[in-house]
């Protein structure tokens, strides 16, 4: 870490450079291994029978 951190100059370049790798990451785990919609799929089915305006809603908060 040391020496690639010295190649950067910068703690902070760093530390952006490294957080720049974990988006990707994040959206693989959500969306590629199924997190996501294991955890949306059965939410979202109920709001869609009880309410479907809420389900809507519930939708363009997750997308947005």
């Amino acid at each position: 870490m040391r020496p690639f951190r010295a190649s950067l100059a910068s703690a902070a370049l760093t530390d952006a450079f490294w957080f720049a790798f974990q988006i990707p990451n994040l959206f693989r785990r959500l969306f590629g291994e199924g997190a996501l919609s294991a955890a949306f799929l059965p939410v979202y089915a109920q709001l869609e029978k009880d309410d479907p305006k809420v389900a809507r809603q519930l939708a363009t908060l997750t997308i947005s």
